[in-house]
This record gives structure tokens, C-alpha cells and sequence, in this order.
């Protein structure tokens, strides 16, 4: 019986994960539409392995020799862009000279370096899920030559201790450790909470963004401690994603509004470079990705 439906379980996790593989070729079409598309990317940004970000408040490089760097910041940058602008407007005005800033979800590490650069001699603490990324953060931090940000390797949970299965294919890294269950192109990661990790460490965070595509309830119920005394927390919230690991936008919501924060919505925290909020209360239904500010 035990057999049986270990058996299906891995016949249901093959289906999930060639599925995976089929929305990520999908999404692949759809950003560069057909091969002329995707040669003409590759003409102009392959060997671009290096970009310059200037926010006019500061400036740092990012390594783009990884394909997930390119097609984070080209061709955005090329076109006088900035990467999720509103944000970066809302770090350069609360992250202060000597406070502590937590990036969860660093992904290559954009805002850990924005952070690192507005909150020196400060700490900087970016965490990531995919050890692949982990290792393009610290190179990212080598290369502009930053001594206060500390890179850590993990899955940030409600728990500490726990060990996940993970494998770096697809778009949503995050949503992997719960669908992979192939020990053959796949490794185990560590969880850890955020509430044990500053204690240990000693540190009181200002500043924190989150972005953990569907996990958000997850940090947050592992940092209870730490909320209550912060300044100023983003948590990019991903509607379509929280029923994945079992929750709802409430479970979000509920642990910052008791930890005191006014929450509002930052409005097309993507594409417009002056931010503009939107009372939690007076924002209606959220069912796409969102940015959500708590503020004191």
C-alpha cells in the first residue's frame, strides 16, 4: 500500500514538473516571441557582462553574465529604465546610514546592493533560496567591493531546521521545494526563521523587503519578534501563488497589522518611478502581484 502511493506520488510529481517545464518554455516564447527575437537579444546583450546602475541618489554595478541578470535589466536599463523604480525610491528615502536592512528573496541581489550602499556602514543581510543566486549576490557584493553585506543560503520558513528538496529549474524557485521530490537533479535546503537568525546574530532590522513568490505567510510567521521593531517593511505579494502553500491574503495581512504597521499598496510598483499608495483599506480585491508597504 506504502509502495503504491509512493508510486503515485512520484508519477503525480513527474506530471507537475514536466508541467513546470512547459509553462517555463511558454513564458520563454512569450518574453522573445520567436528565434530572430531571441538571436537579436543575444546580439546585443550576450556579451554585456557588466551593467552600471545609477538611481541619482547612488550608484553600483551588477554582473550580468547570467541570463537571469540580462533579462532582469536588459533591455530596461538600455532604454534609460530603472528596475521596480518605485521601490528603489522607497529604500533611498527609509533606509538610513547605519541601519539594518533584510532582503529576502535577494535574487541576484539589486536591492541588497541598493541597501548596502544607502546603509553603510549598516548591515545588509540578503537571503536566498537558490544556490545558484546565492552565489551571484556574493559576486555582486565583491564586485562593487561592499564589507557589510552578509549572504546567507537558505530557505526562510515559519520554522527552523526544516530540509527541503529543491532544483533550480523553471521561473518560481520558491514554489519548487514543495514540487520536487527527484534526489537525482536535486539538493537539500535548509530552512531557518528570522526571528532565530537575529536573535543569533545580534541585530535589529529597520528595513525589510520580502519576495518570496507565495511563501510571504510562511516568512512572516517566523518573524512575529522581529516586526515589532521595524520601521518599514515591502512584501511583494503574489495572490495566485499563497493557496500553493496553503494560505490566504489574511494570513499576510493579519501579521502585520498586529504587529502596528499602516498598510497600504504601492501602485505599479514596476513601472512608474514616483510611487504613489493606496490605503489597504480603500484598495479592493487583490488578485495580482502587489507590492504591499507597512510603515509606522
Amino acid at each position: 500500500m506504502l509502495v503504491k502511493s509512493m508510486e503515485r506520488l512520484l508519477q503525480l510529481t513527474n506530471v507537475m514538473r514536466e508541467a513546470r517545464r512547459r509553462l517555463y518554455r511558454l513564458k520563454r516564447k512569450l518574453l522573445y516571441p520567436s528565434s530572430r527575437d531571441r538571436l537579436l537579444f543575444q546580439l546585443r546583450f550576450g556579451r554585456r557582462n557588466r551593467l552600471t546602475i545609477d538611481t541619482g541618489k547612488t550608484s553600483f554595478q551588477i554582473n550580468t553574465r547570467s541570463f537571469t541578470a540580462k533579462a532582469h535589466f536588459y533591455p530596461l536599463h538600455a532604454r534609460g529604465g530603472l528596475y521596480e523604480a518605485a521601490v528603489v525610491r522607497i529604500l533611498e528615502e527609509r533606509c538610513k546610514p547605519r541601519s539594518c536592512f533584510l532582503d529576502i528573496g535577494a535574487n541576484v541581489g539589486f536591492f541588497t546592493l541598493l541597501a548596502a550602499k544607502l546603509c553603510y556602514p549598516g548591515a545588509v543581510h540578503a537571503f536566498e533560496l537558490d544556490p545558484e543566486l546565492v552565489q551571484e549576490v556574493y559576486q555582486n557584493a565583491l564586485l562593487n567591493q561592499l564589507e557589510n553585506v552578509y549572504v546567507v543560503s537558505g530557505a526562510v520558513w515559519e520554522t527552523d531546521g526544516r530540509f527541503f528538496c529543491f532544483s533550480s529549474y523553471g521561473n518560481n524557485k520558491t514554489m519548487n521545494i514543495l514540487n520536487n521530490m527527484s534526489l537525482t537533479t536535486s539538493i537539500w535546503i535548509p530552512s531557518l526563521k528570522i526571528d532565530s537568525y537575529c536573535e543569533l546574530q545580534g541585530i535589529n532590522p529597520s528595513v525589510i523587503k520580502i519576495d518570496v513568490e507565495g511563501a510571504e505567510a510562511r516568512v512572516l510567521s517566523g518573524m512575529s519578534d522581529v516586526l515589532k521593531g521595524t520601521e518599514t517593511i515591502l512584501v511583494e505579494v503574489h495572490p495566485e501563488m499563497l493557496p500553493v502553500f496553503g494560505d490566504g491574503l489574511d494570513k499576510v495581512i493579519a501579521p502585520l497589522q498586529r504587529a502596528g504597521f499602516r498598510l497600504s499598496i504601492v501602485r505599479n510598483h514596476r513601472g512608474q518611478d514616483t510611487p504613489t499608495f493606496v490605503p489597504l483599506s480603500q484598495a479592493g480585491p487583490i488578485s495580482q502581484n502587489c507590492m504591499l508597504l507597512g510603515e509606522r
